[in-house]
């Protein structure tokens, strides 16, 4: 990061730790499966899926436009 940040590279912008930390907890446990569920509540609802999609999709778009800043 320093060295990005060293060539002037902008690469600040904010995210929702709550939601990534929330898909990385159903990535862990689907990737390597145990005796929990995927989330506390089980499988993700469908409300859900689509609030993971939309900050990964945000995410995205945001280093699509950096790189095409540099």
């Amino acid at each position: 990061m320093q060295l990005l940040k060293d060539e002037g590279i902008n690469i600040d912008f904010s995210l929702d730790e709550e939601v990534l930390d929330q898909i990385n907890q159903v990535y862990i446990d689907t990737r390597y499966p145990g005796d929990s569920s995927l989330l506390p509540e089980s499988e993700p609802s469908k409300s859900k899926v689509i609030e993971f999609l939309d900050e990964a999709e945000k995410i995205y778009n945001i280093a699509e436009q950096r790189i095409e800043e540099y």
